[in-house]
C-alpha cells in the first residue's frame, strides 16, 4: 500500500488539537503534507 496525502490527512484528522475542540487539519495547524521515498514530512 503506498502512502497518498489523503492517507496522511485521514490519520492526522485523529489527532487532537490544543483545545480538544477538533482535529489539528480543521484547525488549520497541518499546512504541508510531503512525501518521498515512503517517508512523509
Amino acid at each position: 500500500m503506498s502512502v497518498t496525502k489523503e492517507i496522511v490527512t485521514e490519520r492526522l484528522k485523529t489527532v487532537n488539537g490544543p483545545d480538544f475542540t477538533g482535529n489539528i487539519v480543521d484547525l488549520g495547524m497541518v499546512s504541508e503534507i510531503f512525501i518521498a521515498d515512503g517517508k512523509v514530512f
